[in-house]
């Protein structure tokens, strides 16, 4: 059923490709590559987001833990972390687990299970987001049994339970992705599998992750872009990613304003 329940889910993301102008964009600018925060969108911030006791927060460490794909998401009263946990068939299945200021980590979540690759840990982290609803989604790309894509699946309970995944894009070539979400509305860049050379799309869904109902392609044609970082306010978004044979210690940026 839980295979079946995502090839059902193929047919819209299909019907709705084709669908283009989601977010009204700036022109893009270079930026200097230092770490995105919501503070620096410029925009109105009448809340803290600052975790407390951030520095007593340990990454959760299990048995199978793929090395270096721990993830981790921090707001002002809980903490988020996912990562790619290997199986004896060097298949891997998404774990995640949730913590209060405290530190203390849940239990365990396999919330994805179906991986039919052989790589082993050789795949991109997750990437992973909360909101102020207690939602939390996560971002990653899988050889799933209906054929190769990045998928979303999100908890409304604090990382105790996840819905059915959700295609973001199918493709053979599965890159990172980074994903951000304010109430309904939730945005993952990623940089796309069907592009050449990689350009970074993004997909919006206005459901809340239930359903992506837009997706366009926002870097430039003519260069190859990669390390996407997506984050969204209300309805601003910011948009960086790193183009090929850029200065390191520099990145594009574009921001927007959802339709």
């Amino acid at each position: 059923m839980h295979t079946l329940k995502r090839i059902l889910r193929l047919a819209p993301l299909l019907a709705l490709g084709c669908v283009s102008g989601p977010i009204a964009w700036d022109d893009a600018k270079e930026v200097p590559g230092q770490p995105m925060s919501r503070a620096s969108m410029a925009v109105d911030l009448t809340t803290g987001r600052t975790f407390r006791d951030s520095s007593r927060l340990t990454p959760p460490v299990h048995p199978n833990q793929c090395p270096g794909s721990v993830t981790l998401w921090r707001d002002h009263a809980i903490a988020y972390a996912a990562w790619w946990s290997v199986r004896p068939d060097s298949g891997a299945d998404i774990v995640a687990v949730s913590t209060t200021y405290d530190g203390v980590w849940s239990k365990p979540v396999r919330l994805d299970t179906l991986d039919v690759s052989k790589v082993g840990c050789k795949r991109p982290p997750p990437a992973i987001a909360g909101d102020d609803q207690n939602n939390f989604h996560v971002v990653y790309g899988m050889q799933a049994p209906e054929g190769p894509g990045l998928f979303l699946s999100h908890s409304m309970d604090g990382a105790r339970t996840f819905h059915s995944p959700v295609p973001v894009v199918y493709g053979e070539k599965l890159g990172r992705a980074s994903v951000s979400a304010d109430s309904l509305l939730v945005v993952v860049a990623y940089e796309d599998p069907n592009t050449t050379p990689t350009r970074i799309s993004i997909a919006l869904s206005v459901t809340m992750g239930h359903l992506f109902e837009f997706r366009e392609v926002v870097s430039p044609e003519d260069v190859a872009a990669s390390e996407p970082r997506v984050m969204i306010l209300g309805r601003q978004v910011m948009l960086q990613w790193r183009r090929a044979g850029q200065d390191t210690t520099k990145r594009i940026e574009r921001r927007g304003t959802v339709r």
